[in-house]
């Protein structure tokens, strides 16, 4: 996949192993702004997007799933308006009302709740001193709002375990497309165990600035803006190594670490070409 926009060429290969630890060498606001433009918001005002073939890549081929940093898990777990969680459920009645007979039920209520006493008090408090009789009906049935009054019991839940139930839900709303999901959340092992259950049609990138230990089998992309891709084999270690000497913070402070890994660093240190490094995978390898 080549993304390209006025002034940056980004190269993503799309591979067999659908797991890529990505170094976005300071690319990253317009990475994924490039992404969620055209296939989020489906507008070519950002970028243009090919295929492997130099083909146009359609807006609805992909789907770009990403959670931002500044996104409240805990609001979302409250179904606060505009959230993930408010938003998705409400398509989800929407779209599935046989599943949901409890809210005619509910219709029903609003409007019986204009029949009661009580709201021909109010009625004839409103109009005292006017000639006019005043007829007040349910002028909108608003699920979310009706999903704002409940709320998720979150408190036993761990921040990666409210970030999976967040990202279940879109890649469900999502499973008939080729999806690229973005993170740059906490990663651990109980986000690594989740994505070795999803299916091939979906494609993770996980920034490196997350992984303090790099997964096992995962494949490595070191970005630049130049239309220059250039593929590459490592052992297992030897990627888990250039994950490590990426990192901002060891990036700065690179004449702390040993000649062996600052030579490995440094064959992979060209600005002028994006890397795409695949692991190699020992099937005999015992992995602790």
């Amino acid at each position: 996949m080549k993304i390209v926009a006025d002034e940056n060429v980004f190269i993503i290969p799309l591979k067999e192993n659908n797991k890529i630890v990505l170094v976005s060498s300071g690319f990253k606001k317009e990475l994924i702004e490039c992404l969620q433009t055209y296939f989020v918001s489906k507008k070519k005002t950002k970028c243009i997007v090919y295929d492997e073939e130099g083909n146009i890549t359609k807006m609805d081929d992909i789907c770009f799933i990403y959670l931002p940093t500044d996104i409240s898990l805990d609001n979302n777990f409250e179904f606060k308006q505009k959230t993930i969680m408010n938003t998705e459920f409400s398509e989800f009645i929407s779209n599935n009302p046989e599943y949901f007979i409890s809210i005619e039920n509910i219709r029903d209520d609003m409007n019986g709740l204009l029949t009661d006493k009580g709201f021909y008090t109010l009625k004839k408090i409103l109009c005292n001193g006017i000639n006019k009789d005043i007829n007040i009906e349910v002028n909108d049935f608003n699920i979310s709002s009706l999903l704002q009054m409940l709320a998720i019991g979150n408190d036993s839940l761990t921040e990666s375990e409210k970030t999976i139930m967040l990202l279940n839900l879109l890649v469900y709303k999502n499973r008939k497309n080729v999806n690229i999901i973005y993170i740059d959340r906490e990663f651990n092992q109980e986000i690594n165990n989740w994505i070795e259950k999803q299916n091939r049609n979906n494609y993770f990138i996980i920034d490196n600035e997350v992984v303090f230990s790099a997964p096992n089998n995962y494949d490595l992309m070191i970005l630049s803006n130049k239309d220059h891709l250039i593929e590459h084999e490592l052992e297992n270690d030897e990627v888990k190594t250039l994950v490590y000497m990426n990192h901002e913070i060891v990036k700065a402070n690179i004449s702390l670490q040993n000649e062996k890994n600052v030579e490995l660093f440094n064959q992979f240190n060209d600005q002028s070409s994006t890397f795409f490094i695949k692991t190699i995978i020992d099937n005999n390898q015992i992995v602790l």
